[in-house]
């Protein structure tokens, strides 16, 4: 949330992940989760065990922090290490989001018109795509080009011509079940290449909804008949029961929750309506609103959506009957307004979220790949101002990874609050990097905070009434 401007800028707290339902519903339901799986004969990826239990020590004092100093009256500022999950943790997704958007609008994107363009699968495609990285990587790279042969089509047999696209994978929907689909953010138009001119952008017309049907039919068919030429799919276009899919799909009931935590369910209608004006045998190819050139906020706005989490604990809630209530993104055909998970099924369909690892999630495309020819002569360069009046004094920041945003900086720049300004208007420095447990124990003990992790809860058997695996 952007705060105004013009308002005094809030003072940095500290966040407690342990105080989130999220944290508590892993923390005291991960080991009976593990332990099942292991009776049951499952094994998950270690990526996945790794970021669930990484999760758990996000945020924790305990497990080592950055410590700085207020100038003024010395008082103390501990930052927490972050687990830097792409799926568990909602603080690092969330992180990991503002800095890909900071990222992009400062050094990717031109000054140039983009368009937020949809694609979504047929269901019984999803879970294939969601197994197999490769197949996922050849149907994203189908989507782009025909986006990109409508972008060029006035110009075929004229002119050469290169679009561009930002891709960002996401692997679930918002009631967290496995359905693989993209949001590509595409400039709203195509670079005219001629021989020693400079390079001039053409805008396109807002695409229509019989236009859109066609790009949708024509990466149907290109799809299916991947998926039939890798074996996946018979030639009558029904998949193969050859898969191993891993962790099983539960079906969770959807309704609706009210304030004192009451769950009224319905019976499931389907899946809801969605905003695409272009569909055909189950592909689903949506366009929004093109975003101008020169509105560069509202483009930042965008980025952060395409590149958004799959959770947020604003989300969540805890139902009278224990279960988890997942409030949807948008109301089903139904009405209803949130899925209900018990805390297993919550962490099953986490896991199953989680990417392998070494996946990257944000593709670029065209002339924005990173070894494209005249990538250098669109890009923008990011202006740097220095104060060098003598009275200025350099104000150290969070050390981050090479080409990284930095903590404070992405923190002033989503929410308007500037973290090294200490309460009483002194600045505060970064001195040290705590990673010693002595010496952990040792300040936090001075400063009279808790020295011991949030307990974590051993395995335990499952209720009676609660088998390990629904069906489908």
């Amino acid at each position: 949330m952007l705060r105004s401007k013009s308002a005094k800028p809030a003072a940095y707290r500290r966040r407690e992940p342990e105080k989130t339902l999220l944290h508590r519903t892993i923390r005291e339901h991960l080991s009976t989760f593990l332990s099942d799986l292991e009776e049951a004969g499952v094994s998950l990826p270690k990526t996945v065990t790794k970021e669930l239990s990484a999760y758990l020590a996000c945020g924790q004092l305990s497990a080592g922090f950055i410590r700085g100093e207020c100038r003024d009256c010395r008082s103390a500022l501990l930052v927490a290490f972050s687990c830097k999950g792409r799926t568990a943790c909602p603080s690092c997704g969330a992180k990991r989001m503002a800095a890909e958007a900071a990222h992009l609008v400062d050094r990717v994107f031109p000054i140039v018109p983009v368009r937020h363009w949809v694609l979504s699968l047929p269901f019984d495609l999803r879970y294939i795509l969601g197994r197999q990285r490769g197949l996922l990587s050849s149907v994203l790279r189908i989507f782009v080009d025909e986006v990109f042969l409508r972008y060029g089509a006035s110009f075929k047999g004229v002119a050469k011509v290169q679009g561009g696209a930002v891709a960002s994978i996401h692997r679930g929907d918002s009631a967290l079940r496995l359905s693989p689909h993209f949001h590509v953010l595409f400039l709203d138009g195509i670079y005219v290449l001629r021989d020693e001119a400079p390079l001039s952008f053409v805008a396109s017309a807002t695409p229509s909804d019989p236009e859109l049907g066609r790009i949708a039919g024509r990466v149907a068919r290109r799809v299916r008949r991947l998926f039939i030429r890798r074996g996946l799919l018979t030639d009558d276009g029904e998949p193969l029961e050859q898969l191993d899919e891993g962790l099983p799909e539960e079906r969770a009931p959807f309704g609706w929750l009210t304030q004192d935590g009451e769950v009224i369910l319905s019976e499931p209608s389907g899946a809801g309506a969605g905003a695409s004006r272009g569909e055909v045998a189950g592909f689903s190819v949506f366009a929004s609103e093109k975003v101008p050139a020169y509105d560069r906020e509202r483009l930042e706005k965008l980025c952060r959506y395409a590149a958004r989490p799959p959770l947020a604990n604003e989300r969540l809630r805890e139902a009278n009957d224990g279960r988890i209530a997942i409030a949807l993104k948008k109301p089903r055909r139904g009405g209803e307004t949130h899925a209900f998970l018990s805390p297993l099924q919550l962490i099953r369909r986490i896991s199953s979220l989680i990417p392998p690892a070494g996946m990257n999630l944000i593709r670029y495309f065209g002339i924005l790949a990173p070894a494209a020819k005249h990538r250098a002569k669109v890009v923008p360069v990011p202006k740097v101002e220095l104060d060098l009046s003598p009275n200025s004094a350099p104000e150290p920041d969070v050390s981050r990874p090479s080409g990284g945003a930095g903590w404070a900086s992405l923190l002033r720049r989503v929410y308007d609050l500037d973290a090294l300004q200490c309460p009483c208007g002194g600045r505060i420095r970064i001195l040290s990097v705590i990673e010693d447990p002595a010496v952990i124990r040792r300040i936090l003990g001075h400063l009279k905070l808790s020295v011991e992790p949030a307990p974590r809860s051993r395995a335990r058997a499952p209720p009676e009434d609660e088998a390990l695996f629904e069906s489908a």
